[in-house]
């Protein structure tokens, strides 16, 4: 009773300040004023343990702050506006507390709802009334304006344990569902207060803050089947007043996402008659659903330069039915893949939904086609071809060769559509579309191999092929074309070698180096016809075939080594091919490239003619009868490559000139086992006339040296095992290489030509001193020959090595008879003694002479070579 009892003490502090303010003490007055707010706020805290005084209390205290507010100015009202406002918010729902204290949670919600849209109606004042009868002029008072934003700040308060009561009220169990509907007013009441407010920066945020309500609103309903449905209605409903008051294309969007989901609740909580909607159904619904938003978008974008509405709604509509058609898409191609993995079954609505889905993105870009609308129509396009395959029991396999034939439809019209020369968008997207499908397929395929999956290869490297050649080439994609046209073709023969039975592996060495072999002749072709519908750089196809040219030589080259374990059947097929691959080696080493160039290529040629040559000799037993005569017939051949003037012919002369030159010593070595010594002559002959011929003297070594071979086999056949005949031919080859190298014969090679005369002729004195066995006249006779050719030619090898040969065998054979016969030993030592005795004696008697003699014979000796 303390609350009540002092209350007129308070009432008595309010009056004593008020005297004081019109006595203009405004100190005293304010403390006084002060001093009563406390006094109030401790009397109604002491009242609120009583229901009856809480109620009396704040109903006082209302009354009593209402009228001090009133004698204020608007200076000193702002506050006191406020405080009488919530004071009697207070008191407000204390009487009805009073009143009815078993209200539930859902009702005191509803109340709150009830006593906020009270306030906002009041925050607008005259407003609405102004507005529908456009009669009233004079402004608001002040006052009037102070309590009108209370009562719009106070309602936005109450509008907070409103929502969160009714949110907490679907969790009790003692609750009933259904009370969420109520706080839809709210939303409702922020739209009616931003229509009519004249209140300056709160109409859009009104009318935004209605938006968020409303999203926020459909947690109150969204467990409840009936309300939720009625729920996005009326926010539908709604905010088609918030855009159109808006005016933006955000609130459109949200507009007609409401709407959208309207039709999903409808179709979730159908009537019972109708049947439970499946997956299929629902893709159907949504193909069905941007078909008609497109419609719809059609309609407003023909209106949308009159009606500034209809132009919001344009990208709304567009957005989406963009993103439900994605969804959509994304469906079909799940429900798709698990049919074909046969997870699913196959389903006629899936067909009619991904035409429905190509149907729309016509609707919507057919005048304007854009690259977003060109790939939408071929991944919807996709998914019927996909669906019709499956459900007609087709395979993968099928469904890559139709996306194969897709790809190059598309780039057969691409090729016509790029006539009208569309947007840099769509040529893009008609170069990117063919490229991909043929990708896709090459996927679809990637663990299939039979019979025709070549062809799909084949395809798809056309594909590339004529995409990556249109205006603005992307060589890298022609280059990775001509390489997929390659594994085709390799694809289609090799899928029917391993198919075929019987025949050697040489004989599929033999057909793939064929296969290298025709597509090297016709990217040549090709390459030297340019032709400008191809729109292939010639020097692009010239490489392409250059590889393929040594593909085939060495698959060729293989299968030449493989025959040597198993003959192959196709002997003919494989000389063609490498006759072929030699001569366009030939042919490529005429033309007008680099000289380094063309003699590399020349090169090339006369060692893949040599291949296939031998490659012959290996296959046909019968041309072994040629064994011993090949080299003096290859001799003819050489002597030929010399003579014919290649330079004139268009050919660099040297490559050819080596061939000549080398082509008989390389027959000699390869049939060295069988070679008749005629033709080893005839080769020495063939090399001695390329000496003169060439003014090279150095060739003749190899005369020489097939001579000496020559000789060693005859020696052979004459069983001759003496070492010294085999020694002989080469001790003379060795002085001859002496007597005729230019590099031997300039006065500072002296020494080294010295050296070698000596290691050759000495080479044959000591093998014949050391083999010979008896008397030893041989020795003798070929050191006297020595020293005969030394003093006739006046060469000092020569005479030292014939010389000391000399000396040593007659010493040796003087040991011999020593040992022999005793009595020698005396006769040799006195005629040796005499011979001193009248060498001396003639020296002392004639000194000057002999001294001029070996003066004069020393200055002989060092002009000898």
């Amino acid at each position: 009773m303390l609350s009540l009892g002092w209350f007129p003490y308070l009432l008595g502090v309010l009056g004593f300040g008020e005297w004081l303010h019109r006595q203009r003490q405004s100190g005293m007055a304010n403390f006084t004023q002060r001093l009563a707010l406390v006094i109030g706020v401790i009397l109604t805290l002491i009242s609120l343990v009583n229901p009856t005084l809480r109620m009396v209390n704040l109903v006082l205290s209302t009354i009593t702050l209402a009228v001090v507010t009133q004698t204020r100015n608007r200076s000193q009202q702002s506050g006191l506006v406020y405080l009488t406002h919530a004071t009697g918010l207070a008191a407000l729902i204390s009487v009805i507390r009073w009143g009815w204290p078993d209200l539930g949670l859902q009702t005191w919600c509803g109340l709150l709802v009830l006593i906020l849209l009270l306030e906002w109606v009041g925050s607008l004042g005259g407003a609405m009334t102004r507005r529908w009868l456009t009669a009233a002029t004079a402004p608001p008072s002040s006052a009037e304006t102070l309590w009108q934003r209370s009562g719009w700040h106070f309602g936005l308060v109450l509008a907070v344990p409103s929502f969160y009561g009714l949110f907490f009220s679907q969790f009790d169990p003692n609750s009933d569902l259904g009370g969420g509907l109520l706080w839809f007013l709210v939303p409702l009441g922020l739209t009616l207060v931003g229509r009519y407010t004249n209140v300056p920066g709160r109409r859009n945020f009104t009318l935004w803050l209605s938006l968020m309500s409303l999203v926020v609103a459909q947690s109150l309903t969204l467990w409840v089947p009936g309300e939720r449905l009625l729920g996005v209605g009326v926010a539908t409903l709604v905010m088609l007043v918030n855009t159109r008051c808006l005016q933006r294309i955000a609130a459109a969007v949200v507009t007609v996402g409401f709407g959208l989901s309207v039709l999903l609740l409808f179709l979730l909580e159908a009537p019972p008659r109708l049947p439970v909607l499946k997956f299929t159904d629902w893709l159907l619904t949504g193909a069905i659903t941007v078909t008609g938003l497109w419609l719809l978008h059609t309609w407003l974008r023909r209106r949308s330069p009159t009606q500034p509405l209809a132009r919001l709604y344009v990208p709304a509509v567009d957005g989406w039915a963009i993103a439900l058609w994605g969804l959509t898409w994304v469906g079909l191609l799940l429900h798709t893949a698990l049919a074909y993995t046969h997870q699913l079954p196959a389903a006629n609505t899936c067909l009619v939904s991904s035409g429905l889905l190509g149907v729309a993105v016509l609707l919507r870009s057919w005048r304007q086609p854009t690259l977003w609308s060109l790939v939408a129509a071929n991944a919807a396009f996709e998914l019927v071809m996909a669906a019709a395959i499956v459900r007609s029991e087709g395979s993968i396999l099928d469904l890559a060769i139709s996306n194969m034939g897709l790809a190059l439809l598309l780039w057969l019209g691409g090729e016509v559509w790029l006539t009208r020369q569309p947007s840099r968008d769509i040529q893009s997207g008609l170069r990117l579309l063919p490229l991909f499908y043929a990708l896709l397929a090459m996927g679809l395929r990637w663990e299939q191999f039979t019979p025709w999956t070549g062809l799909m290869t084949l395809g798809a490297a056309v594909v590339g092929l004529g995409v990556a050649s249109r205006p603005s080439p992307w060589r890298g994609l022609q280059y990775c074309s001509l390489l997929g046209i390659t594994l085709a073709w390799y694809e289609l023969v090799i899928y029917r070698l391993l198919k075929a039975s019987g025949g050697a592996l040489a004989d599929g060495l033999i057909v793939l180096a064929g296969v290298a072999a025709l597509i090297t002749l016709v990217y040549w072709l090709l390459a030297t016809q340019r032709l400008p519908w191809l729109r292939l750089n010639s020097g692009m196809l010239a490489i392409s075939a250059h590889w393929h040219w040594g593909l085939g030589s060495g698959l060729l080259g293989t299968a030449i080594l493989s025959s040597l374990i198993q003959r192959p059947d196709l002997k003919g097929l494989g000389m063609g091919i490498s006759v072929l691959l030699s001569g366009y080696a030939l042919g490529q080493g005429r033309g007008q490239i680099a000289e380094s160039g063309l003699k590399t290529w020349v090169y090339l040629g006369l060692v893949e003619g040599l291949v296939t040559a031998l490659y012959a000799r290996l296959l046909w037993q019968q041309l072994w009868i040629f064994d011993p005569w090949i080299a003096a017939i290859a001799c003819g051949v050489g002597a030929l490559l010399l003579k014919l003037p290649w330079q004139a012919w268009g050919w660099p002369q040297q490559p050819w000139r080596r061939a000549g030159l080398g082509l008989p010593f390389v027959i000699v070595i390869m049939t060295s086992g069988s070679i008749h010594s005629i033709s080893l002559l005839v080769v020495a002959a063939y090399y001695t006339w390329v000496a003169r011929r060439l003014n090279n003297r150095r060739l003749t070594y190899l005369s020489v040296l097939l001579i000496d071979w020559s000789c060693w086999r005859w020696f052979r056949d004459l069983r001759l095992h003496d070492p010294l005949w085999y020694v002989i031919p080469l001790g003379l080859s060795l002085l001859y290489i002496a007597e005729v190298d230019p590099g031997l014969q300039a006065p500072e090679s002296k020494g080294k030509r010295h050296l070698l005369r000596l290691f050759g002729i000495g080479l044959i004195e000591v093998i014949g001193l050391f083999t010979q066995t008896g008397f030893g006249l041989i020795p003798w006779g070929l050191s006297l020959v020595a020293i005969v050719a030394g003093l006739a030619l006046r060469v000092r090898a020569y005479l030292y090595v014939g010389t000391a040969i000399f000396m040593l065998h007659t010493l040796y054979q003087l040991v011999l008879l020593i040992f022999k016969l005793a009595f020698l030993k005396w006769v040799i030592g006195i005629l040796v003694g005499i011979a001193f005795i009248w060498v001396a004696g003639s020296f002392e008697t004639r000194r000057d002479q002999v001294a001029g003699l070996v003066k004069t014979w020393l200055h002989d000796w060092d002009q000898w070579s």
